[in-house]
């Protein structure tokens, strides 16, 4: 039902995504009990693996994969941060001060190795995502269609922010060399991603496509 109004509400409001929010945190949330109820129905038998698996061992690799769904799309932190500032309109939390605290106390270091990436992937989102994304709202352009799939001009905004990234070098930075990207690291694939979404957030979700998803591992070679 939650999901049916966000679409409802999107069809009219382009800029209504922070609920959205709410429904990736109550996904992970019936993912964390499905598994908890699951496992507690097989009791030892939860142990078992291969051939000895009962129901093909859904529940058991429900069970090593449940802990992704706190991660994937936004953590949970970062889900309640846009719930209770964007929904609720609690104070923001001031991110500098909070910084700024951790670098005091030595949990992070100023002498970041990943700093001109993150410094110019923060100006290429001022640059170019966020002018298309003002674009699109004043437009009245909305996210999906009324049959819930991503609107035509939303599909054309996100290869142009993709296109546009791989210009500038950053779609493909986290991409292995021998495929044509970057290679840069897990450590920037974990900075990068965290200044997306601090400069972005949920509001300016065209961001999202300036770096290319799944592009380490196995699924580098499917995509």
């Amino acid at each position: 039902m939650t999901q049916r109004r966000l679409m409802a509400e999107g069809a009219s409001n382009p800029n209504f995504t922070s609920l959205g929010s709410i429904t990736k945190l109550l996904s992970t949330r019936a993912t964390k009990l499905a598994r908890n109820v699951g496992m507690s129905l097989l009791q030892a038998e939860g142990m078992l693996w291969a051939n000895d698996r009962s129901l093909a061992g859904v529940m058991q690799e429900h069970f090593l994969f449940s802990p992704a769904s706190t991660i994937y799309g936004g953590t949970d932190q970062i889900q309640l941060n846009i719930i209770a500032e964007r929904v609720l309109g609690l104070p923001a939390i001031d991110y500098e001060e909070k910084t700024n605290a951790l670098y005091h106390r030595g949990v992070m270091m100023r002498n970041d190795p990943c700093q001109s990436e993150v410094e110019g992937l923060t100006a290429f989102l001022r640059a170019e995502v966020f002018p298309r994304q003002h674009a699109l709202r004043d437009a009245g352009v909305a996210m999906y269609d009324d049959q819930g799939h991503l609107s035509p001009e939303v599909l054309v905004a996100f290869s142009g922010v993709r296109r546009a990234s791989a210009s500038a070098g950053f779609y493909t930075m986290l991409l292995a060399e021998e495929l044509g990207g970057g290679g840069l690291g897990f450590e920037a694939l974990f900075r990068l991603w965290e200044t997306l979404f601090d400069v972005c957030g949920a509001e300016y979700w065209l961001g999202h496509q300036a770096i290319s998803h799944w592009s380490r591992g196995p699924a580098i070679f499917t995509s």
